[in-house]
């Protein structure tokens, strides 16, 4: 798994999100327990247009829906290798957006 890239297409391969809720163009997936990931984004993105008016921020709960779908690439191998199942995130704590 160690410096394993993945392209869009590989990525969804492996998630069952789609366009407009995939949340990643490219992930590296450095070791079992940590990865990197990449959205490109343009101000054509929709949430840009309501979101904070002429200084645009991507909203927290995609950031956090992206940072889910990165992890979920890390688990699903070990969790659900087969793809049968549903993965999801229970908890998360002390996210903090600056």
């Amino acid at each position: 798994m160690s410096g394993n890239i993945l392209g869009v297409k590989e990525i969804r391969a492996i998630l069952p999100q789609r366009y407009p809720m995939l949340m990643l163009d490219r992930a590296v997936l450095e070791s079992e327990n940590r990865a990197t990931a990449v959205k490109n984004l343009s101000m054509n993105e929709l949430f840009f247009q309501g979101h904070f008016p002429n200084h645009p921020i991507m909203p927290g709960v995609l950031q956090v829906e992206a940072m889910k779908q990165l992890t979920e690439l890390l688990a699903r191998p070990v969790l659900d290798p087969e793809g049968k199942f549903d993965v999801y995130m229970r908890v998360v704590e002390k996210v903090k957006f600056r």
